[in-house]
């Protein structure tokens, strides 16, 4: 019975020693969703993007409708961090699913679980309108 605790205490003391894999061993995931205004979004990633294109799906949960996407461009002041701008205005006061189709880190890694794929964002009652563009 002491052999067997004394083995266990040793295992104890072998696995608190051993030291947990450093942050870019990680998974590469999102991890956060603003809104910036009703036509902007900034997302952000656990690690720095490469220079790749990053593609995103953004669905209204209410409807289920897709939210057109007009572009992804990497954050140069913040390479963890890209910029959607939107075709359409987001709804007011409504929640939304992003998932990420396709985005690479700058040490190549990609999203390999499905999770680190997803993020739910809402949007608030006094969300901010876009200003309003010239065209022709």
């Amino acid at each position: 019975m002491q052999k067997r605790i004394s083995f266990l205490l040793l295992l104890v003391a072998f696995f608190a020693s051993v030291p947990s894999l450093p942050a870019h061993a990680a998974n590469f995931s999102v991890s956060k969703v603003t809104v910036i205004d009703d036509k902007k979004i900034a997302l952000s990633f656990s690690d720095m993007l490469s220079e790749d294109a990053v593609r995103v799906r953004i669905i209204r949960t209410k409807d289920s409708d897709t939210i057109d996407v007009l572009s992804v461009v990497r954050d140069e002041s913040d390479r963890t961090q890209a910029i959607i701008t939107l075709t359409d205005r987001l709804d007011a006061s409504s929640s939304y699913s992003l998932v990420v189709i396709s985005a690479k880190s700058s040490d190549g890694r990609t999203i390999t679980d499905g999770v680190d794929s997803i993020a739910e964002f809402a949007t608030t009652a006094s969300l901010v309108h876009a200003p309003e563009t010239m065209t022709g």
